[in-house]
């Protein structure tokens, strides 16, 4: 399962943070929904313009993707 994918089934009908993020994401039809970390990262940056708790909201959500799928990007070395 994908992030996005995770992402939207886990979190899109939440009150929290993270659910916030989702329908964010799940609204904006240029998101790079197949793209890994790093990818999506620099998107929420600099096509996004993402203010700092909406990063940290996404890293944690990424983080939270991880521990609970074991999915992880091969040679990313983005720390989150």
């Amino acid at each position: 399962m994908s992030y996005y994918e995770w992402l939207i089934k886990n979190y899109a009908e939440k009150d929290t943070a993270i659910g916030d993020l989702a329908r964010d994401i799940l609204s904006d039809e240029m998101f790079p929904e197949n793209e890994g970390f790093k990818g999506m990262f620099d998107y929420l940056i600099w096509e996004g313009g993402a203010c700092d708790r909406c990063i940290e909201v996404f890293k944690e959500s990424w983080r939270r993707y991880v521990r609970e799928t074991g999915r992880t990007e091969i040679g990313c070395r983005c720390k989150v």
